[in-house]
């Protein structure tokens, strides 16, 4: 009988072991994740994740208008004076404005009409 240590019988038990463990390690992990990691709802301002909410008042003296026009009930806006902004990365900002832009940050705006069960 071969009892050196590196026969294949053995090592296939060292593997199928540690398997084991790391499986009972990740297993373990897993029910430590708090559950509202798990489904996030939008937040009462009704903008979606990456997005901040702006008010419209304070936008238009910075040069923004297309908020206003987002907002407007006549546009389908739900007139609450509030919108939300996903800001566009810098340099990608020039690149549509073919230079500097005419306002602070560049944003992409939606309304901010999402509800937890969007």
């Amino acid at each position: 009988m071969n009892t050196h240590p590196a026969t294949p019988r053995h090592r296939h038990s060292i593997w199928r072991r540690f398997a084991v463990v790391f499986a009972a390690c990740g297993l373990s992990a897993l029910a430590y994740i708090p559950s509202s990691a798990a489904a996030q709802t939008p937040p009462v301002t009704g903008c979606p994740a990456g997005f901040n909410t702006l008010v419209v008042a304070d936008l238009i003296p910075m040069g923004y208008h297309v908020p206003l026009l987002i907002d407007d009930p006549a546009n389908g806006g739900n007139g609450d004076g509030l919108v939300c902004g996903n800001p566009i990365n810098p340099t990608r900002a020039a690149q549509i404005c073919g230079g500097p832009c005419g306002v602070p940050i560049l944003y992409n705006f939606r309304d901010n009409d999402l509800t937890p069960r969007h």
